[in-house]
């Protein structure tokens, strides 16, 4: 992996150059890395994780715009956003349950 000091084919170059290049930027440093495919593992446990993960924003997506708001700030001590709390926490609550989803709407608390 090359780290970038000075611009590389312009100031902040990101994305993918052909099949070759891959431009981006990873904890606020320029970066760039030979091109690979990304792999897409179909395991049950990586298909269980998909679907929790997209019921979870689903239900975030549901929420209205004042349950969103009590999300954000419960999220604000922990320096996190309420859309990260809210898929962190319905994710954990299905891995605990079940599979089951928490009663809508999911509240914090």
């Amino acid at each position: 992996m090359v780290k970038l000091i000075g611009p590389c084919m312009s100031g902040e170059a990101k994305g993918k150059l052909g099949n070759i290049l891959i431009f981006k930027k990873r904890f606020s440093t320029n970066v760039v890395t030979r091109y690979f495919r990304p792999r897409n593992p179909k395991s049950p446990a990586q298909l269980i994780s998909r679907n929790r993960t997209a019921k979870a924003v689903a239900g975030w997506k549901a929420l209205t715009e004042g349950n969103q708001a009590l999300w954000n700030d419960y999220a604000k001590p922990f320096t996190r956003r309420g859309f990260n709390m809210y898929v962190s926490k319905f994710i954990i609550y299905m891995r605990d349950n079940a599979e089951a989803e928490p009663a809508s709407p999911f509240l914090p608390g």
